[in-house]
C-alpha cells in the first residue's frame, strides 16, 4: 500500500509541474573538461534559477535529485538574459542528469557526460563553423550532432550573419536541435569569427575564459590539447607569445589541435591569404608539432597534406609537405552560409569540394581519423550506439573525394597497439534465439613485450577477462533478451597499450536469413554481403516485376523495376553496413529476406 501511495504522490507531482522561464539551452567547457560543466540558459522570468544535479534521472522524479548549485555569472546580451552555471568536481567519464528551477517551474531532464580524464579512451569531437544565414543545412546539422554524440564541438565562429538581437536568438533556439531525443547536451566550445562583432559576443552567449577568446583545453589527460585561437585580434606579440608559451608548457601531451576562424591560405580564389596568422601561428605549429589545424570562414571544403611553413624555391604560398613532420589542415567552414568555389587548390591540397559540412574528428593514442561528413541528409541519419562511438550510425554520409581518402588518418609514429580481431561474432551476425553466443578474439603481440589481458565486454559491462595466455581468446555469453547488442574485444599488453575491435549483433526470435513469405524459393548469396548480391531462382518462370530494399526500420531504400531476367546481380556499394530486407515481387507473389550488408 506505501508504494501505491507513493507512486501516486510522484505522479501528481509531476501532473502539475509547471514549466520554467528558462530556454535556449547550453553546455560549455572553460575548464577541465573530466571534472567541470558550465550550463547556460536564457531567463525569460521567474526568480533566481537553479540547477539540480545527479548521475540518475531518478525516473523523472526531479525531488529526489541529490545535488543543487547557484548561478555563478548573469549577463544581459543581445535582448537576452543569460544565466551560466559553473560546476566542478565532477567524476571523469560519467553520465550526469540536471534540471533547472526557477519561481515559475522547472525545465525538462537534460544530461550530459564528462571527458575521460586518461589517454586510453577514443575522443569524438566535431568541428565547424560558418552558420550565419542559411538555416536548412544550420539545422540539418546540429541534429547531425545531436545522432552523432561527440564529446565536444568546436566551433570556429560566424554563427550570424549580421550579429543582430533576433539572429542570435534564432541562432539559439536552432542551438536546441543539437540536443538528442533522451535529452543528452553536447559541450560547445567557441570561437569568434568576423561576424561576431567584439569578444563580448562570444564571451557573453559562452562564458568563455579570459577576456580575449583564446584558450586551450585538455582532453583525456594528455591525450589532446585543444586551442581555441581569435582571428580578430593580432594573432602576434600577446597572443603568439601565450600559444608558445602553452605550446611548450605542454610538450608531453601525445596530439595538439587548433581551431580558428580566418584560413591561412583559403582554398576559394575570392579570399585573401591571411599572412599575418602565418607568419604568427604556422612556424609555432611546425615547431610545437601541432598535428591539426581546423579553419573557417571560407565557405567550402578542403583538407591538406600534412605541410610545413617554408620559404625555399619549392615551396607553394610558403607551405611545403612533410607527411613526418606536417600539420594537417581542414575547414573551410560551411555549417550554413553562402557556398564558395573550391577554385584554389595548392600542391599540397589533398581534396577539396563545394557543400555544407563539417568534421567528425576520433582521436586515440596511436592516430587522429578525419572525416569529413555532408550534412544535407541530416534528417535521415541513424544515431550513434553510445557503447561503439567509433561505429558510424545508418545513412551517414561520409564524404568521398575520389581518392581514397573517404577517412583521412594522421598516425603517432611514437607509439605502437597491439592487433586485435573479432572471430566471432562477425560483424551484423544475427541471432534467431536466446541461446549462449560463443566469442572468440585473435590477437597479435606487435610490440613484442607480451600480452597482459583480453577483456570481453557486451554494452560496455564486462562480461570476462583472460590475463596472459595465448591467441585465440575465448569466451561465452548469454542474451537477457531479444534486441541488438555490442560485443567488444579489448587486448591490452604489458606495456598497457590496447586496442578494441567491435561486433554488433542482432537477437531476433523474428530472424531467418532465408525466410519465403510464398511459394517461391529465391536464393540470396553470399550473406552476409560486401558488393554484389547475387540472386537466382530455381522454379521461377517469369522476370520479377520489381526487387526492393528496406532498412530495418521498413523504409524503403531503393526500388529496382527494369529487370531483364529471372536471375540478378545487384551492386550494394551505396548501401552502409547494416541489416536490410530484400523484397521480390512476381506476378502479385512476393518473397522477401534479411540480409547483411557488410
Amino acid at each position: 500500500m506505501k508504494s501505491i501511495f507513493s507512486f501516486i504522490i510522484i505522479t501528481l507531482f509531476l501532473a502539475f509541474q509547471t514549466s520554467a522561464e528558462t530556454e535556449k539551452y547550453r553546455l560549455m567547457w572553460r575548464d577541465d573538461p573530466s571534472t567541470t560543466i558550465c550550463i547556460g540558459w536564457v531567463q525569460n522570468g521567474g526568480d533566481t534559477a537553479t540547477v539540480y544535479f545527479d548521475t540518475t534521472d531518478h525516473d523523472g522524479n526531479l525531488a529526489a535529485f541529490k545535488d543543487s548549485f547557484s548561478v555563478d555569472r548573469f549577463v544581459s546580451h543581445k535582448g537576452m538574459d543569460h544565466r551560466f552555471s559553473r560546476i566542478s568536481g565532477l567524476q571523469p567519464n560519467t553520465a550526469y542528469y540536471f534540471y533547472i528551477e526557477d519561481a515559475d517551474g522547472s525545465s525538462d531532464i537534460f544530461w550530459f557526460k564528462t571527458a575521460p580524464d586518461n589517454s586510453y579512451e577514443t575522443l569524438s569531437i566535431i568541428a565547424g563553423g560558418d552558420s550565419r544565414n542559411n538555416r536548412t543545412p544550420r539545422q540539418k546539422a546540429n541534429r547531425l550532432v545531436s545522432k552523432l554524440r561527440p564529446h565536444a564541438v568546436l566551433f570556429g565562429g560566424d554563427m550570424t550573419d549580421d550579429n543582430t538581437d533576433a539572429e542570435w536568438k534564432e541562432w539559439l533556439d536552432d542551438w536546441q536541435l543539437t540536443i538528442g531525443e533522451d535529452g543528452r547536451m553536447i559541450p560547445i566550445i567557441a570561437a569568434r569569427g568576423n561576424h561576431e562583432f567584439s569578444n563580448a559576443d562570444i564571451i557573453d552567449i559562452f562564458d568563455t575564459p579570459g577576456g580575449d577568446v583564446y584558450y586551450a583545453l585538455n582532453f583525456g589527460g594528455d591525450l589532446l590539447r585543444a586551442y581555441t585561437l581569435n582571428s580578430m585580434i593580432f594573432s602576434g606579440n600577446a597572443q603568439n607569445n601565450w600559444l608558445e608559451n602553452d605550446l611548450s608548457t605542454n610538450s608531453q601531451v601525445i596530439w595538439k589541435m587548433a581551431q580558428y576562424h580566418f584560413p591561412m591560405r583559403p582554398h576559394t580564389s575570392g579570399k585573401f591569404d591571411n599572412q599575418l596568422q602565418y607568419s604568427s601561428w604556422a612556424q609555432s605549429f611546425y615547431d610545437h608539432h601541432l598535428q591539426l589545424a581546423v579553419e573557417c570562414d571560407a565557405h567550402t571544403v578542403k583538407t591538406t597534406w600534412p605541410i610545413i611553413p617554408d620559404s625555399g624555391p619549392n615551396h607553394d604560398e610558403g607551405f611545403l609537405r612533410d607527411d613526418v613532420n606536417g600539420t594537417v589542415y581542414t575547414g573551410e567552414g560551411c555549417w550554413g552560409a553562402p557556398l564558395r568555389d573550391n577554385d584554389d587548390d595548392k600542391s599540397w591540397t589533398r581534396s577539396s569540394g563545394k557543400f555544407n559540412q563539417f568534421k567528425w574528428i576520433l582521436i586515440d593514442r596511436y592516430k587522429i581519423e578525419l572525416r569529413t561528413i555532408k550534412v544535407d541528409n541530416g534528417d535521415s541519419v541513424g544515431t550513434l550506439n553510445d557503447h561503439d562511438i567509433r561505429r558510424a550510425p545508418a545513412n551517414l554520409d561520409v564524404w568521398d573525394p575520389g581518392n581514397g581518402d573517404t577517412v583521412v588518418i594522421i598516425k603517432n609514429s611514437d607509439l605502437s597497439a597491439p592487433g586485435i580481431s573479432l572471430i566471432e561474432p562477425v560483424d551484423y551476425s544475427l541471432f534467431p534465439n536466446l541461446d549462449p553466443i560463443n566469442i572468440e578474439a585473435s590477437v597479435e603481440d606487435n610490440n613484442s613485450v607480451g600480452i597482459q589481458k583480453v577483456e570481453f565486454f557486451v554494452d560496455g559491462e564486462k562480461i570476462d577477462s583472460i590475463a596472459g595466455g595465448a591467441s585465440p581468446y575465448n569466451t561465452q555469453w548469454t542474451p537477457p533478451d531479444f534486441g541488438e547488442y555490442i560485443i567488444k574485444a579489448r587486448v591490452e599488453d604489458s606495456l598497457g597499450e590496447y586496442m578494441t575491435k567491435s561486433s554488433l549483433i542482432t537477437v531476433d526470435k523474428s530472424i531467418s536469413i532465408d525466410d519465403p513469405t510464398e511459394e517461391l524459393e529465391y536464393t540470396l548469396s553470399p550473406n552476409p554481403v560486401s558488393n554484389r548480391l547475387f540472386i537466382s531462382c530455381k522454379n521461377c518462370e517469369n522476370t520479377p516485376d520489381h526487387i526492393r530494399i528496406y532498412d530495418i526500420s521498413s523504409k524503403m531504400i531503393k526500388n529496382y523495376t527494369v529487370l531483364n531476367e529471372q536471375n540478378n546481380i545487384l551492386n550494394l556499394n551505396f548501401l552502409d553496413s547494416g541489416i536490410y530486407i530484400v523484397e521480390i515481387n512476381s506476378k502479385s507473389v512476393t518473397f522477401s529476406s534479411k540480409i547483411v550488408k557488410l
